[in-house]
């Protein structure tokens, strides 16, 4: 279901008489100004539309047009002797690195050595260039949140990344990230080799798989945007979306595929897709409603495979089950230091499924004390006859399952989806990929993949950290910790710098020993 959102764009025409150029327009995203090249492009009805360009700087208001290294570069480029072979803008951007005499180190260094798993995963199924070419750009994106791909050589050349690299030989400016990303949608065996392996991994261990949709921001609306479009969040977004579909190894909480699919689409409309893409044996599939179908629990089923899914209340099974419940047992269900007490009622559903009732006995009774407590205070749409209505389906879960499994092991192992939730506000908010900007749909799905990698080094950095043992410490707390330490160029050899005995030390904790000198 889709909504359309009534906010209005800031007007941006009071700013025009900014613009240093014609073929230059004003893009308003997230409250800044920032200002666009565009030439001209024919549509496919015939008529001519905008085709955007590069990003050459921003206005601000009261300061005026405020260039970006780019156009700077470019315009000194230009006033230079036409007939001399200057160098292209995107050259100029590049800071050679045998000018470069100091270079981030620090954060760069342990991700890429406690997440050293995930690239020799990579160098399994692509050439050594291509794969530490994946890894380093997915690593520039976990250090830095998201960066846009004309940004991405800059912090490249500027850190560690490019001396470790150096004889690979690949280049991290915008067009080799462009044909990077095509190829890997294109020539996709490679990516389907990979993710084939991961799940074949997660399978001889425990097998279990969440599969979980998530909605991200394609940017503002672009009608040449390959797969952009109104979606369910529409409304929280304020844009077009497109929907990502990540499968999870649901006990480690360790990504093993992603595809990107239109924002228009559902997540029960994708699972056939990934049952072509894949094949998956005796795994037990972990999903939402969302997902639930007919069709969908056929192919969740095949090839020794099993499923856990929350029954959709507009069924007339799950109508039907609620209205003669009557819980006969129960179990305390155990996660960290927290337990509950569960009761539960399990009836046959045929096809060798079995519908279970969980009813947590705690969240029920703290559940309606609340609700009174908001029809004490005259809370709006709170009323006594809405709690009557409803205080039975508080702290209540009905799941519908295959799986020979017993239910309180059905229990913890749908509750094991709630950690991969966590995963998508890393996507959302440290990561922050809300604003893509890439329209093509090569280009999407070869990010998906990056995306997927961004995921793997997340995991490991998770587990690095809890090796600390210290509650107040994240991730962004380690990484901020590791990035005060440089490393500098002296009489030839690359020496680390500006250290701290007591970062060291936790540091090792985490499984990363700094390398002193590098030649």
């Amino acid at each position: 279901m889709s909504a359309t959102s009534t906010a209005k764009p800031p007007s941006t025409e009071h700013l025009r008489k900014f613009l240093p150029e014609k073929s230059a327009e004003i893009k308003a995203i997230n409250g800044y100004f920032y200002v666009y090249r565009y030439s001209g492009k024919k549509l496919a009805n015939g008529h001519w539309g905008k085709a955007s360009g590069k990003c050459i700087g921003k206005i601000v208001e009261g300061r005026g047009f405020i260039p970006n290294r780019f156009y700077l570069l470019e315009q000194k480029s230009r006033s230079s002797d036409a007939a001399s072979q200057a160098p292209s803008p995107q050259e100029a951007y590049k800071p050679a690195l045998e000018q470069i005499r100091v270079l981030e180190y620090g954060q760069y260094a342990m991700v890429y050595k406690i997440a050293g798993a995930v690239l020799k995963k990579l160098e399994q199924f692509f050439n050594a260039d291509v794969a530490s070419q994946i890894f380093s750009y997915a690593v520039i994106l976990y250090v830095n949140g998201f960066v846009q791909m004309e940004q991405v050589n800059l912090h490249y050349q500027q850190s560690w990344l490019s001396l470790i690299n150096k004889k690979l030989g690949f280049s991290m400016r915008r067009n080799a990230l462009d044909t990077l990303l095509d190829n890997l949608a294109r020539s996709s065996t490679g990516v389907l080799n990979c993710e084939q392996s991961m799940i074949d991994d997660c399978a001889r261990s425990k097998g279990e798989i969440a599969i979980v949709g998530h909605a991200i921001s394609s940017g503002p609306k672009d009608e040449d945007n390959d797969l952009a479009e109104g979606g369910y969040q529409h409304r929280d977004l304020k844009e077009d979306q497109v929907n990502l579909l990540m499968g999870y190894d649901a006990e480690r909480g360790l990504p093993l595929f992603a595809k990107v699919f239109r924002g228009s689409a559902t997540d029960k409309s994708t699972i056939k897709d990934l049952a072509e893409r894949f094949e998956f044996k005796k795994v037990m599939f972990i999903v939402d409603r969302g997902f639930y179908s007919e069709d969908n629990l056929k192919l969740f089923s095949d090839n020794g495979c099993s499923f856990i899914i929350p029954l959709p209340a507009n069924t007339n099974l799950f109508k039907s089950t609620m209205a003669s419940v009557s819980y006969t047992d129960d179990f305390y269900y155990r996660s960290g230091e927290k337990h509950a007490r569960i009761k539960y009622m399990q009836s046959d559903a045929g096809m060798n499924r079995k519908v279970i009732v969980f009813k947590d006995v705690e969240e029920n009774e703290r559940t309606r004390f609340n609700y009174q407590r908001s029809i004490d205070m005259g809370r709006d749409g709170y009323t006594s006859e809405g709690l009557e209505k409803n205080k039975d389906f508080f702290g209540v879960m009905v799941l519908l399952s295959n799986s020979k499994q017993s239910p309180d092991e059905i229990f913890s192992n749908y509750k094991k989806r709630w950690s991969i939730e966590t995963f998508y506000q890393y996507l959302k908010n440290s990561a922050d990929f809300n604003d893509l900007k890439i329209e093509d749909y090569y280009k999407e799905q070869g990010f998906a993949f990056i995306m997927l990698i961004t995921g793997q080094i997340n995991h490991y950095m998770d587990l690095a950290v809890k090796k600390l043992e210290d509650s107040t410490t994240s991730i962004y707390d380690a990484l901020t910790m590791a990035r005060i330490m440089k490393i500098n160029l002296s009489k030839g050899i690359w020496r680390l710098c500006n250290t701290r005995a007591k970062d060291l030390l936790r540091m090792k904790k985490m499984g990363f020993e700094p390398d002193l000198a590098l030649s």
